[in-house]
């Protein structure tokens, strides 16, 4: 009995715990402090970053943070979002990094500018007391996304992709789920892959692959490499 009733204190401690940091930092810290951070981080990776809503927290499913109308921009694509959500550990907020377990992109477009490469462009990071914060994603999801610039004819509409895992130089699996539209016809397919970003983030490599659709299924058993600077490998 004794154990039973100090594990219940321990619990409600916990909980007030848990609690009262919630209220500290959804009360005293403003969300919108984050968009210097967010932008910086976007900036080391060479990508234009836009949050032109405001940033609120959540608290239903998750604690976290919400953005609307986010747009960002590299040499070769695009983005719009009509919202960000993402799930954090609270305790990270108050520290120099920042962790979102989840994010998840609503409704995003992408499109792609292969046809023609843009000179890489060199974009400044902002100065301030946010430029020592990092963020790291743990995992990424997308809702009813849209890909166009792949071929003038072809589109990827209705995606669903999920990343279990972002973590540098460690494999995680990737599925996505589409419509593809060439010209009048349209079919879907299902991607199932393991991937593993290099330590920078400047590269990936795809492995185990496979491609599923009503007709037909393909796998890929070697692997396939690609850096932001253009540089492609591949084995199998």
């Amino acid at each position: 009995m004794r154990f039973v009733k100090g594990f219940l204190i321990l619990m409600v401690i916990s909980i007030v715990a848990l609690a009262a940091s919630v209220a500290y930092i959804t009360q005293v810290l403003d969300p919108n402090d984050l968009k210097p951070t967010l932008v910086n981080a976007a900036k080391k990776h060479q990508v234009q970053l836009e949050l032109k809503g405001n940033i609120e927290w959540t608290f239903w499913p998750w604690f976290g943070i919400s953005m609307d109308d986010v747009r960002a921009s590299s040499n070769n694509w695009g983005f719009e979002a009509d919202r960000l959500e993402g799930s954090l550990s609270i305790f990270s907020v108050l520290s120099d990094t920042i962790v979102i377990d989840q994010l998840t992109a609503i409704a995003p477009k992408v499109k792609l500018e292969l046809s023609h490469s843009k000179q890489p462009s060199v974009i400044s990071e902002e100065t301030g007391a946010s430029e020592s914060k990092t963020i790291l994603v743990r995992q990424l999801a997308v809702t009813d996304g849209e890909i166009i610039g792949l071929h003038p004819d072809l589109m990827l509409s209705r995606l669903q992709l999920s990343v279990d895992s972002l973590s540098p130089v460690t494999a995680s699996d990737l599925l996505l789920s589409a419509y593809i539209t060439f010209r009048d016809y349209q079919m879907p397919i299902t991607v199932r892959a393991e991937i593993i970003p290099t330590a920078t983030f400047d590269g990936l490599t795809i492995r185990k692959s496979s491609i599923e659709s009503r007709d037909f299924t393909l796998a890929y058993d070697g692997y396939l490499s690609a850096s932001s600077e253009g540089q492609l490998s591949g084995e199998g």
